[in-house]
């Protein structure tokens, strides 16, 4: 197989651990050296939130996405019991990597939850290094509509 076709299914593979990530319990939210901040309405998404995803670290980091500001992203919605998945599920094919240096930042668009009124957030997944081993999803701060 040739390099190019080895790269492809390694990422189709990665959006299928992707899909099954987002079914599963969600990891412990964290606060952290990735700032992903609520812009306001989305320009390009009619039901849609802007956010802008900033690299506070003094290191590169990683992130799946279908363009460089359309990241693979998950969304939770508040309950009285915590913060609960708001699955919505995504196609591993056509993912690329993208780095976002240290203080360089993208804006992106993400969805809103189908439930109106409760609070909610969106985060990202932000890998160490490039075999996409190591990763912390980051959290937006809580958004009301």
């Amino acid at each position: 197989m040739n390099r190019r076709l080895l790269n492809m299914f390694n990422l189709a593979l990665l959006g299928l651990l992707l899909c099954t990530m987002c079914q599963m319990s969600p990891l412990e939210p964290t606060v952290g050296p990735v700032m992903i901040i609520h812009l306001g309405p989305g320009e390009t998404i009619e039901t849609g939130e802007r956010f802008l995803a900033v690299n506070e670290t003094g290191n590169i980091l990683w992130y799946l996405g279908y363009e460089a500001t359309y990241p693979i992203y998950t969304r939770q919605v508040a309950s009285d019991t915590g913060w609960v998945d708001d699955f919505m599920g995504w196609c591993g094919f056509g993912l690329i990597m993208y780095e976002l240096k240290p203080q360089m930042s993208f804006e992106f668009e993400a969805h809103t939850p189908v439930k109106e009124g409760s609070p909610w957030r969106v985060g990202i997944w932000f890998y160490n290094d490039q075999e996409l081993q190591d990763y912390e999803i980051y959290w937006s701060e809580s958004v009301k509509l």
